[in-house]
């Protein structure tokens, strides 16, 4: 099956060579690339528009997995006792 941006392209050029006058002729021609070229930049955006979509999702589930990964910060204590007689003691511990 023909794409209907084919078949209007075709009815298009029928008329540019179908019209007798010069003047007419030059403003349909110029008219048919404003044309083609509105529609080649339309179908790029949106080939555009869902790479960038794919691109968010991908990032947003990635970011997602990270942070499920990480899970809760952890921070590491460490503690010096000094004990009456002088004996020094180094406690560690896990909190989070």
């Amino acid at each position: 099956m023909n794409n209907p941006t084919d078949i209007a392209q075709s009815e298009i050029d029928d008329l540019i060579r179908s019209e007798q006058d010069p003047r007419n002729r030059a403003m349909l021609l110029v008219l048919a690339k404003i044309a083609s070229t509105l529609t080649d930049n339309t179908r790029l955006t949106r080939e555009i528009g869902d790479r960038l979509e794919d691109h968010l999702t991908s990032y947003e589930r990635k970011a997602a997995s990270d942070a499920d990964t990480a899970g809760p910060a952890t921070i590491r204590l460490a503690t010096t006792q000094l004990y009456a007689g002088g004996s020094v003691r180094l406690a560690s511990g896990v909190l989070g």
